[in-house]
């Protein structure tokens, strides 16, 4: 028996199989927060990338349960904005999908007030400083919570901000 917070305490860790197991319980509760969803959608899918030494047993598995999960999550929660964000940020990554269009991602973090996720992509995607204020907030986030999901967000918004003189790297 795991809790969210034990799951969340293994992906910090960087222990993705003890995390995957304790995300996989917790979302199998009644009460399991979007985030379990999101998180263990985030470890599978990173744990496919080259380089990620996930042994192949586990590797399988993410294959297999990645979008599982992300489906399971959407039946769970149909208005969950992140939640769709992901789905189709990691389609176009892992798969190849057609680019996700910066204005459908804009449509998407406009109309969420619970998350500000997706200026991470909008901000890579156009270098806009408009998105500034929200990524210092994703960043101070991802910080504080260094889970595989945020660490992924850390990487792609610290790659872009090392690249543009005109923007404080300590953000």
């Amino acid at each position: 028996m795991f809790t969210f917070e034990e799951a969340i305490r293994f992906d910090i860790q960087k222990e993705n199989i003890k995390s995957a197991q304790a995300y996989e319980f917790v979302n199998k509760q009644s009460h399991a927060p979007v985030a379990s969803f999101i998180n263990l959608a985030c470890v599978y899918w990173l744990s496919l990338e080259p380089g990620s030494g996930a042994a192949m047993d586990f590797r399988h598995l993410a294959d297999t349960r990645l979008y599982e999960v992300l489906d399971e999550g959407q039946r769970l929660y149909p208005n969950a904005l992140e939640l769709e964000f992901w789905r189709l940020y990691i389609r176009q990554i892992h798969l190849g999908d057609d680019l996700v269009a910066p204005e459908n991602v804009l449509e998407l973090a406009q109309q969420s007030n619970s998350t500000i996720v997706p200026y991470f992509y909008l901000y890579s995607y156009t270098k806009n400083p408009l998105y500034l204020p929200q990524i210092r907030a994703l960043v101070q986030i991802a910080r504080c919570q260094p889970t595989c999901k945020n660490r992924y967000i850390l990487s792609i918004v610290e790659r872009y901000v090392r690249d543009d003189p005109l923007i404080d790297p300590a953000i």
